[in-house]
C-alpha cells in the first residue's frame, strides 16, 4: 500500500494531530502559525507481507493466535515449525557445547571449531568451562567438562607428531565405549632451523582430542586429559598489509580465523599453549615480526580467561623479532651519520623492552604461579640449587652443574623463554650500542653531518647511552643467561615434582626445542671466529669454548626424545573422544 500526497490528506503533523490541514505548500500555513515544525506531505510506502509460514499474518503486524479444537493447532503448529525450531534447540545446543556458554554471535561467543564428531554423530553433549564456574588461565593443567551431568577435570597436553600418519579409530564419538583408539607416529626430535626468511608464512594445524579416565586408571588428580596433536612449520613470515589485502592472511587458518574465535575453550587453550608459543618462538629464530604483536591479538582472545605470567612474557616477546628485524637492517649499512642516528633510535626502543622485561621478572617474584592475581607480599624465590642426595635417590644424574629447583614447572617453562630471549636479545644490544657510540663514522653524507654537526663538532650522544654501562650485555652475560635456561630445561624434563604438589614430567615438551637450539647454536659458536673476535674487546671471553655444554645438549636432546615417546605411548593405550580441529 502506497501514500501518495493529495489535495485533501493533508500534512503528517495534522494527520498526527487529528486535526484539518489547509494543504499549503510546501509547508501549511496552521503548523507556521502554531510555531510548529511541518512534517511535509511525503508518504512513506509500506509492504504488507505474508508468507505461509506466517499462516497469512502481516510483518507488521502482531502474531495472530489461531485456536483450535482438541489441541490441533498446537501440535500442528510445532510439527510445521518442528523443523526449523529443532534446528534451532541443536543449533543452541552446538553453541553451549565445545564454545561453551552458547551466547550467540555477540560478545563472549565462541564460534563452532571444525570438528565436533561427538555431537553431531548424535552422543551425549560436550560442555566445556560450565557455567558459574572461575575462568582459569589457559596454563592452569586441569580444565574442568561437563558430560552427560557428569564432571571431569581434564589435564591438559600437547605432543608434536605427523598429522598426516595419525590414524583414528572408526567412531571417535562420546559413546558407550567412551571413544575409540588413535595410532600416532613414531616421536622424532624435531628439526628446529630458522626457515626461508620470506619463502613461507608460520602455520601450524592441530587436533583436540579428550581421553575421559577409567575408575582407578591414576592420572595424579585428573579424571581424563584432553591433548592436542600438532605440527608446524618453521618458517616465519608476516606483511604489513591489512589483513583483507594480505594473502598470508588468507592462508594462515589462524590469522583468517581472528582472535575473536580463540575466547573459550578449547579454542583458547590451543592459541594460548600450542599456536603462541610456537609461533613466537619461530619468529624469534627467524628475527621477523609477528602478527602477534598487535593489540588486538594481545588482548581479545583473553577477556574470558585471565593471563598467566607466562602469557605477559609472551605478549612482550612478541614486539622483539621486529627489534631483531630492524637491528640486521641497520647493522648492514655503511658506517654513516645516518647509521648512527638510526642505531641510537632504535638502541633507545630496545632499552625500553628491556625495561618491561625487568619489570616482568620482577613481578614474577611476587607472584610465580599461573594463576594471573595480584601477587602481594614479600618477594619469593623462583629458583633454589638442588639437594644433590634428593637427586641422587631418585636415580637421576644431573648432567648440568648446580641444578636448580623451582618454585613450578610453569615458572621453570617462564624463565626458560626468558633467558632464551635474553641470549638472543644481548649480543643485538651490544652490537647496536657500538654502532650508536663508538664505531666511527666513516662515510659521510653531506646533509645528515651538516644538519647535526654544523661547526664541525663531534656526533651526538643521547644522555640515556652516554650512561649506559655495555658490560651488561657482554658475552659473559649471555653466557650466564643460557647456563639458566638449560638448568630450567633440564628441570621440566627431570619431572622433578612442582611446589604445588603438581605432576612430576612436564606434559608438553615439545615447547623445550626452540630454546634447546638456541643455546645449542650458542654453545657451538662460542669457539668460533666470530665469538674469538666479540670477545678480543676488552677480553671478554669466558673460560672454555662450550664444549662441556654442547655434550650436555645432546644429552638433552635424548632426553626430551624419550620423554615425548613417553608421551606417545599415553596416547596409544587409551581411547579417545575427537573433539576439534584447527
Amino acid at each position: 500500500m502506497v501514500g501518495v500526497p493529495g489535495k485533501y490528506k493533508g500534512c503528517e503533523t495534522c494527520r498526527l494531530r487529528r486535526v484539518k490541514c489547509d494543504n499549503q505548500r510546501p509547508h501549511c500555513r496552521k503548523c507556521l502559525d502554531g510555531g510548529r515544525a511541518c512534517a511535509g506531505y511525503e508518504r512513506e510506502t509500506v509492504f504488507i507481507i505474508g508468507t505461509l509460514e506466517d499462516q497469512g499474518r502481516c510483518s507488521s503486524h502482531p502474531p495472530r493466535v489461531v485456536k483450535s479444537g482438541g489441541g490441533s493447532s498446537s501440535r500442528s503448529s510445532s510439527s510445521n515449525n518442528g523443523g526449523s525450531g529443532s534446528k534451532k534447540k541443536a543449533a543452541a545446543a552446538a553453541g553451549s557445547g565445545v564454545g561453551g556458554r552458547g551466547r550467540g554471535r555477540g560478545r563472549g561467543a565462541t564460534p563452532t571449531p571444525t570438528s565436533r564428531r561427538g555431537v553431531e554423530d548424535g552422543g551425549g553433549e560436550i560442555v566445556f568451562v560450565p557455567e558459574g564456574a572461575e575462568a582459569k588461565p589457559a596454563w592452569d593443567d586441569l580444565v574442568e567438562v561437563v558430560y552427560q551431568g557428569t564432571g571431569y577435570r581434564l589435564q591438559v597436553a600437547g605432543l608434536r607428531t605427523d598429522l598426516n600418519g595419525v590414524v583414528r579409530g572408526d567412531h571417535l564419538a562420546w559413546d558407550g565405549d567412551g571413544g575409540g583408539v588413535v595410532s600416532v607416529p613414531g616421536y622424532r626430535a624435531m628439526d628446529v632451523q630458522p626457515g626461508m626468511v620470506g619463502e613461507e608464512d608460520f602455520w601450524l594445524a592441530a587436533q583436540c582430542l579428550v581421553h575421559v579416565a577409567a575408575p582407578g586408571e591414576g592420572l595424579e588428580g585428573a579424571e581424563g586429559v584432553c591433548l592436542f596433536l600438532y605440527e608446524h612449520n618453521n618458517c616465519s613470515y608476516f606483511s604489513n598489509q591489512p589483513h583483507w589485502k594480505d594473502p598470508s592472511a588468507q592462508t594462515n587458518a589462524v590469522r583468517r580465523l581472528g582472535p575473536e574465535y580463540f575466547r573459550s575453550f578449547p579454542a583458547h587453550h590451543f592459541f594460548v599453549r600450542v599456536y603462541r608459543p610456537n609461533a613466537i618462538m619461530t619468529a624469534l629464530l627467524n628475527r621477523t615480526p609477528t602478527f602477534l604483536a598487535e593489540p588486538q591479538w594481545l588482548s581479545t582472545p583473553f577477556e574470558a580467561h585471565p593471563k598467566s605470567p607466562l602469557d605477559r612474557l609472551l605478549d612482550i616477546l612478541a614486539v622483539l623479532p621486529s627489534l631483531l628485524a630492524r637491528a640486521d637492517r641497520v647493522l648492514g649499512q655503511e658506517h654513516t651519520l645516518t647509521r648512527r642516528l638510526m642505531a641510537q633510535d632504535l638502541m633507545n626502543n630496545c632499552l625500553d623492552l628491556e625495561v618491561e622485561m625487568a619489570r616482568w621478572y620482577t613481578a614474577l617474584q611476587q607472584n610465580p604461579s599461573t594463576s594471573g592475581g595480584g601477587g602481594g607480599g614479600q618477594p619469593q624465590p623462583l629458583f633454589w640449587l638442588s639437594d644433590p642426595s634428593s637427586t641422587a635417590a631418585t636415580g637421576e644424574q644431573p648432567s648440568f652443574p648446580n641444578p636448580l629447583t623451582f618454585q613450578t614447572t610453569h615458572a621453570a617453562l617462564a624463565l626458560s623463554y626468558y633467558w632464551t630471549a635474553l641470549v638472543l636479545f644481548y649480543p643485538a644490544l651490544w652490537r647496536l650500542y657500538f654502532a650508536a657510540v663508538i664505531e666511527p663514522v666513516t662515510v659521510f653524507d653531506t646533509a645528515a653531518t651538516s644538519s647535526f654537526t654544523p661547526h664541525g663538532g663531534d656526533l651526538p650522544v643521547p644522555t640515556r647511552l652516554q650512561t649506559l654501562d655495555p658490560m651488561r650485555y657482554s658475552l659473559p652475560k649471555v653466557r650466564e643467561a643460557a647456563v639458566d635456561a638449560c638448568r630450567a630445561l633440564d628441570f621440566l624434563v627431570i619431572g622433578a615434582v612442582d611446589g604445588s604438589g603438581g605432576s612430576s614430567g612436564w606434559v608438553q615438551p615439545d615447547l623445550l626445542w626452540h630454546s634447546l637450539f638456541v643455546v645449542s647454536r650458542f654453545y657451538g659458536e662460542l669457539g668460533g671466529e666470530m665469538m674469538q673476535a666479540a670477545a678480543g674487546i676488552g677480553g671478554l671471553m669466558g673460560p672454555g669454548g662450550g664444549g662441556i655444554e654442547l655434550l650436555w645438549c645432546e644429552r638433552f636432546r635424548e632426553r626430551l626424545v624419550e620423554r615425548g615417546r613417553e608421551m606417545r605411548e599415553v596416547v596409544l593405550g587409551r581411547r579417545w573422544v575427537d573433539v576439534a580441529s584447527f
